[in-house]
């Protein structure tokens, strides 16, 4: 394997914890909203725990997409130089 696909599959690896992040987040809330529909009362942990795993989750996937553009941007003006 070469450091290519290994950086490639690190992006991957990356974007995916990024989405596990955002859909924890999302469950979280969902779970909350539940509760509160349930029982008239949010957990304050679901409150702010449901917005950071999102935001978290965001956040990473930018991230990784940047990076993953830098080093697609690098590759090819290696490629077209050599």
């Amino acid at each position: 394997m070469t450091d290519e696909n290994k950086k490639l599959i690190s992006y991957e690896k990356g974007l995916s914890e990024g989405n596990q992040c955002m859909a924890i987040g999302a469950g979280v809330g969902g779970l909350g909203a539940a509760a509160t529909l349930a029982f008239g009362a949010i957990c304050p942990l679901c409150f702010f725990v449901a917005p950071a795993l999102v935001g978290a989750g965001l956040v990473k996937r930018i991230l990784e997409k940047r990076k993953l553009s830098k080093n697609t941007k690098s590759t090819i003006s290696q490629e077209i130089g050599s």
